[in-house]
């Protein structure tokens, strides 16, 4: 069992949960993501661990929803890093439209979003890409 903890700066936070650090600051004031540990002055880190359970939960929300959905979460991802994409990194990545992206979810099966604020939803990167393998592997050759 690796009891290793590992910390991480606001940088990698707004790219693995593809929030901004405001966004991170509000969820924080209203007690719905991690608090930060204090290292030296102003200087703050969070577990990896805490962030990660955080994030899973907020996939678990989406997979209990009374939404038409579907659990793209497996357990082969487990060990994967867990990431979430915004729309705009999703729209740069594919080269899609964003009409395009919503509606491959309702077509194709394109992964549904995770709810992560108020405003702000994300999708799980692994699920991005067992999709794009299995549309990959389905074309013809």
């Amino acid at each position: 069992m690796n009891n290793k903890v590992k910390i991480v700066n606001i940088r990698h936070l707004v790219i693995a949960c593809a929030l901004s650090r405001s966004t991170i600051n509000t969820l924080m004031k209203q007690e719905s993501f991690p608090a930060p540990i204090q290292i030296l002055g102003r200087a703050k880190r969070w577990d990896i661990g805490e962030v990660e359970y955080w994030m899973r939960e907020r996939i678990v929300e989406r997979n209990h929803s009374k939404k038409k959905c579907y659990e793209y979460y497996c357990l082969e991802n487990e060990n994967r890093p867990l990431r979430f994409h915004s729309i705009a990194s999703l729209r740069a990545e594919f080269d899609l439209a964003r009409s395009t992206v919503y509606d491959m979810m309702k077509n194709e099966g394109f992964p549904y979003p995770v709810q992560l604020s108020a405003r702000r939803v994300g999708w799980v990167e692994s699920e991005v890409i067992d999709w794009h393998d299995r549309k990959k592997s389905k074309r013809k050759t």
